[in-house]
């Protein structure tokens, strides 16, 4: 650095970085179904409470919260995540909030739509309500010079009025209270002086007298968003206008986490008050679920992986959802409560007979084998989906409607004495739970081989594959696994087996546990492995965090019949608990068996890659050659000394070479330098060689 003494502007030539910085390895990129969230666009995460308030919390139908609270369990630290549905089918939960107008009428017009953040069907249980809040009140001052029929309203205090307050205006005048509405326009705070947007003339109020002062209130409001039935977020003080400091719909599209309002119409009015309404029409978009979502569409359009691809930060990819095998919630067994009228005594009490029809919600067809119970009989709809229940007593009758795939409904009946023996409900409508597909292995192997893909085409992410389960939902047996496993051969993906058995946090009380991949428990491994000591470690033997047991047994002889064949064992080991116990790639090149080579690489030729931008276009002479050493150097001994490459000294663990022997004349004058760089990883023992091709405007890499 040169000593300047005199004041002065002076130039220096700014040298660009000459050591080549790995990027982290450790971010895992996880697609799948989730309660909510944003629909096919990847969200960064550092927590697994982040993942709640972003996402929700577990659901049956779906393993990828489990798969993201296993990542961080076992040490994960960052991921994304990218939830998919059928975005056609998919919608918002909303509802319309009525304007309150002067005049009473049966349906008002809507002022807003509150709609949930996300598409789903947790919107359903969100609410909405209105209660009225008051930011400035005053009175006004009789001023003799203020004309009493104008626009100008002097008041004792200016507290809570602001350009866009509305005021009402009211004052007593013999048996007669006049009331006004007007926009204030201006707020002098020297004066205390409120402009309005339109003059008193002709309102009926009075600014002459001195003795009967008009009160001014602003008319703002107070919006509550309801989850479960207790209050969720609180919005107080909103105003209708747009120019308020606290316009409605800017408040509240600026904090919530949970809704949005839009305008409905152009009116100037408050929303009705002590107002409150639930949200509905919300749909998870996962019946009409195809492959397609989770991995891309073959145009390109960027759904569920694809989206990913733009994802520099990812690195590890997990799709734990390609191979779900949804059920649907458990039926609730609840006794309904029924009212049973009072009779006279001594007075024969008369019994009647109920019937109804049960029907699909959406296709009006007759649901056979709904149960339809009362709470002391239950009765089974016929093909028709009709149903009788005999010998009911007048009075107010609570039916528990429940069928497998369908949502639960409760519903009320009135048994009058004064109607018919035989009183018919007419049609009763089910909702069919969205549940998405299982995936076929034609698709579930297509959506593995696009992640391979993937990571073959970017080269800087490695794929974690899950074996899919029988059909009866069962882990495979050994001859399954093997044939699942020649399906692939590649470099860039790792292929895990048995499935796991997690405690599930939706029935903790169960015996047995919830059967997830092993995807998101192996991200996590990847992650603290590469944290705590490196991408060279290779990411086994390590003891897993949130697991119970494995769901199949493999011994030595069955582990020494798949280890061979690239397929890593999950072993529940006595007194060590349930550790990783293989390494290997899904590649038949023995160059490429091991996870931890392949990733190794794949970040090396990415820190060459982005270190070395400051080389093109710099003359391709000793010098630039001389400075491609010393930068690739200066990564690769950094690397040697973590324990990355094999070898006591530097010369044993590696070499690059870039002189006169890699970059001949014929190849300086097409305007290119040729740099070879070779490394002894820790495993195999053996040299990989990368070729570092640097032309007038691009940077190149390859491996031989």
């Amino acid at each position: 650095m040169p000593t300047y003494l005199t004041p002065g502007v002076y130039f220096e030539k700014a040298q660009p970085p000459r050591q080549p910085v790995p990027r982290r390895t450790d971010v895992a990129g996880f697609v799948g179904l989730a309660e909510r969230g944003p629909l096919h666009a990847p969200q960064r995460l550092t927590s697994w409470r982040q993942f709640q308030r972003v996402f929700g919390g577990f659901v049956r139908y779906a393993h990828l919260a489990y798969a993201v609270r296993a990542f961080f369990e076992n040490g994960g630290a960052i991921c994304y995540v990218v939830r998919v549905a059928d975005k056609d089918a998919a919608r918002r939960a909303q509802i319309a909030i009525p304007a309150q107008i002067e005049l009473a009428v049966e349906d008002p017009p809507a002022l807003y739509m509150a709609y949930a953040i996300d598409e789903g069907t947790w919107g359903n249980r969100l609410a909405i309500s209105v209660q009225r809040a008051i930011l400035g009140a005053s009175q006004h001052v009789y001023l003799p010079m203020l004309p009493s029929d104008g626009n100008r309203l002097a008041v004792t205090s200016i507290t809570g009025f602001e350009r866009g307050s509305w005021v009402r205006l009211s004052q007593r005048i013999g048996d007669a209270t006049h009331l006004q509405v007007r926009r204030v326009e201006h707020v002098d705070p020297v004066l205390g002086v409120l402009t309005l947007e339109e003059p008193l003339a002709g309102s009926g109020l009075d600014l002459s007298v001195e003795d009967n002062p008009i009160s001014v209130e602003s008319l703002e409001f107070t919006l509550l968003v309801w989850q479960e039935d207790q209050v969720a977020e609180r919005f107080g003080e909103l105003a209708p206008d747009s120019e308020h400091g606290r316009y409605a719909i800017d408040v509240v599209n600026a904090d919530s986490a949970l809704i949005r309002l839009e305008q409905a119409a152009d009116l100037s009015a408050l929303p009705q008050i002590s107002w409150k309404g639930q949200l509905g029409g919300g749909a998870n978009g996962l019946r009409t679920l195809d492959i397609y979502d989770l991995v891309g569409t073959p145009q390109g359009d960027p759904l569920g992986l694809a989206a990913l691809a733009k994802i520099e930060e990812v690195s590890i990819l997990a799709i734990p959802d390609l191979t779900i095998h949804p059920e649907p919630p458990p039926l609730v067994q609840r006794r309904p409560q029924r009212r049973i009228e009072p009779c006279a005594l001594g007075t024969p009490i008369a019994r009647f007979d109920l019937t109804g029809r049960v029907v699909d919600a959406e296709t009006d067809l007759p649901l056979t084998g709904a149960e339809v119970s009362d709470g002391l009989q239950t009765v089974i709809t016929d093909l028709d989906g009709r149903f009788t229940m005999t010998g009911l007593l007048p009075g107010t009758v609570d039916l528990l409607i429940s069928l497998n795939a369908y949502e639960q409904r409760p519903y009320l009946v009135t048994v009058r004495a004064a109607g018919p023996a035989v009183q018919d409900q007419g049609d009763i409508a089910l909702t069919p739970i969205d549940l998405p597909p299982i995936l076929d292995r034609v698709d579930i192997a297509y959506g593995q081989q696009a992640m391979i893909a993937q990571c073959e085409t970017l080269r800087d992410r490695f794929a974690l594959i899950d074996p899919p389960l029988t059909a009866q939902g069962d882990s495979l047996d050994t001859s399954g696994i093997v044939s699942w496993r020649a399906r692939f051969d590649t470099p860039f993906a790792a292929l895990y087996y048995p499935w796991l058995l997690v405690r599930d946090p939706l029935t903790p009380g169960a015996a047995q546990g919830r059967l997830v991949p092993p995807s998101g428990h192996m991200a996590g491994v990847y992650a603290a492995t590469d944290l705590s000591v490196g991408v060279f470690r290779p990411p086994a033997n390590r003891a897993l965090a949130f697991v119970d047991d494995v769901a199949a047994l493999v011994d030595d002889a069955l582990q020494g019949l798949m280890n061979p064949r690239g397929i890593n064992v999950i072993r529940a080991f006595a007194g060590r608990g349930v550790r990783v116990y293989g390494a290997r790639t899904m590649s038949s090149d023995s160059a490429w068996r091991y996870v931890n080579v392949r990733r190794l690489m794949s970040m090396l030729a990415v820190a060459l890659h982005d270190g070395l931008q400051w080389a093109v276009f710099e003359p391709n002479d000793n010098q630039l050659r001389m400075g491609l050493r010393l930068s690739i150097t200066g990564l690769l001994d950094g690397l040697w000394r973590r324990g990355a490459f094999l070898g006591d000294q530097p010369e044993a663990a590696y070499h690059v070479r870039c002189d006169e022997t890699t970059t001949p004349p014929e190849v300086q004058a097409n305007g290119q330098v040729i740099a070879e760089v070779g490394v002894a990883p820790t495993v195999p023992y053996e040299f990989i060689v990368m070729r570092l091709g640097l032309t007038s405007d691009e940077l190149q890499i390859s491996e031989v």
